[in-house]
């Protein structure tokens, strides 16, 4: 969310010199690769009217999907689940602007994909404990796990849980921390920015009980 804000910054500077004329319109969701399990979250900013987002799954048609405001020019929707497999199509269209601008015709694009597993014995034990479920350790990021149009790579990190639903779980990312909770097994960090090269992550929570767990990887994002 924070590197959509500073999109935003952005967008609006550019927008008040946009000589075509038009809204100024950012969009974050999936691109390349939507993880499994959905849906798949999109957010939207723009100063003009209510925008609308359009979905479709393979080769279908397009059919809109509800977005929320949130305030401050910002509305949400979610992308529904779908099997792995799946090609997911979205763009989004203000009046008679649309992000990406070929619409229809060269909308934003993922398929649906499996996360890879982490080791056997890398799994959550004992009260309180987390496993990293994507990426995992040693793993190579690049532009495919992209899920905003923002400089550097954002996606979402994935912890596999054996917390009770609504632990708060932190996770840290060369010195940038993100909130998450516990909920069906996994604790899920969205819009993480990860900056280019060897990169730590630390995912840390304490049990209700009051025991404290904690995992570390490392990937290499290209």
């Amino acid at each position: 969310m924070r590197a959509l804000a500073l999109m935003w910054v952005v967008l609006l500077v550019v927008g008040c010199d946009d000589g075509a004329g038009g809204y100024p319109i950012d969009v974050e969701g999936p691109r390349g690769r939507a993880l499994l399990p959905g849906p798949w979250p999109v957010r939207v900013l723009t100063d003009g009217p209510a925008p609308t987002l359009y979905f479709a799954v393979d080769d279908g048609g397009f059919t809109t999907l509800p977005l929320g405001a949130s305030g401050g020019g910002l509305f949400e929707g979610t992308l529904p689940a779908q099997p792995e497999g799946a090609r997911l199509r979205y763009y989004v269209q203000v009046e008679g602007r649309a992000e990406p601008p070929g619409g229809a015709a060269a909308p934003f694009a993922a398929v649906v994909q499996a996360v890879a597993a982490a080791a056997p014995d890398a799994g959550p034990s004992g009260p309180c404990g987390l496993a990293f479920r994507h990426p995992v350790d040693g793993q190579a990021l690049d532009r495919r796990d992209d899920g905003a149009p923002q400089a550097g790579l954002q996606l979402t990190v994935v912890v596999r849980s054996n917390l009770p639903d609504g632990t708060a779980a932190r996770l840290e990312v060369e010195g940038v921390g993100y909130a998450g909770a516990a909920g069906g097994g996994v604790v899920a960090f969205e819009g993480v920015t990860m900056p280019p090269g060897e990169v730590a992550l630390t995912a840390d929570a304490v049990a209700p009980g009051g025991e404290p767990c904690a995992a570390t990887i490392t990937v290499t994002v290209r």
